[in-house]
């Protein structure tokens, strides 16, 4: 069994959610706000909760969303600065890790890769039926979407033959 951490990294919100894989099933998730005015602060405070995670639950895996390339070259590059931290914090939890696209990740979920975020919701409650969102903020569900697109390609006898 793998404990996944998934995020969906943002400036102002971060989703989160951790899936068991063996047997395929939810045990929590949630958001994390980021409505400081200072970057460094919002910095602070994301690495300050996601090494929280990480303490409480120890994940054998994190799995992020790519970046998403926004014509916004100040979004872009905040985007990726938070997902330089998130990364530092997985490599010093000596996780495995793996990130999809958004389209890999609507694809393996609803079977088409330009879902809606409402049919990913949708999907996300029919496969983990126990799921109780802290939430109902769709970067919480993105977090629970890309763990279990990770849950779900790990478990195909194919994924071990093409890699992540």
């Amino acid at each position: 069994m793998s404990l996944i951490l998934s995020c969906d990294p943002g400036s102002r919100v971060t989703g989160w959610a951790f899936l068991n894989t063996a047997p395929l099933s939810y045990c929590d998730s949630g958001i994390i706000v980021l409505d400081q005015d200072n970057f460094w602060d919002k910095i602070r405070v994301l690495k300050a909760e996601i090494e929280r995670l990480v303490t409480q639950y120890q994940p054998d895996v994190f799995v992020l969303e790519k970046a998403f390339v926004s014509l916004n070259k100040q979004t872009a590059l905040k985007l990726a600065q938070i997902r330089g931290w998130s990364y530092g914090l997985v490599h010093h939890a000596n996780c495995e890790y793996a990130e999809y696209s958004p389209r890999e990740i609507k694809q393996q979920i609803t079977g088409y890769g330009a879902a809606t975020k409402e049919q990913v919701a949708l999907m996300c409650q029919r496969l983990l039926p126990t799921c109780t969102r802290q939430s109902n903020h769709f970067d919480e569900t993105d977090a629970i979407a890309i763990g279990l697109c990770h849950a779900l390609r790990a478990r195909s006898p194919l994924y071990h033959l093409i890699g992540q």
